[in-house]
């Protein structure tokens, strides 16, 4: 069964670099990389089986009431790249500050699973 991730970041060397980081974790992840929320809202209708999101958003992408509800409906809990944008109060979801060490993004996966689980 193919599990899918979803990666939306506008840096193309940084997308690589998850990309890398969640094949080693899950060998069996399919990752989806874009740098439009609109584009990321497509992916998640399209496909089932996902199991991570990891996005790099403003503030004011997070509170998109689209893309939270794309990503509820899937009980994802996204990995944020932006620490700051917490201040959106997206309850639950995980920060993590660029630039981030692949052992920390590694944890983040984690701590976003565990929580997935808890919701699903």
């Amino acid at each position: 069964m193919c599990l899918n991730v979803l990666v939306l970041e506008s840096d193309p060397f940084i997308a690589e670099d998850i990309r890398e980081i969640v094949t080693a974790l899950e060998p069996r992840a399919e990752v989806h990389l874009t740098d439009s929320v609109g584009h990321a809202i497509t992916l998640l209708d399209q496909a089932e089986n996902w199991i991570w999101a990891v996005i790099d958003c403003r503030s004011y992408q997070l509170t998109d009431p689209a893309l939270r509800v794309a990503l509820d409906q899937r009980n994802l809990t996204p990995v944020v790249l932006n620490e700051a944008a917490a201040e959106a109060r997206c309850g639950g979801w995980v920060f993590l500050n660029k630039p981030f060490s692949t052992a920390s993004l590694e944890d983040a996966l984690r701590a976003s699973s565990a929580r997935n689980s808890a919701l699903g």
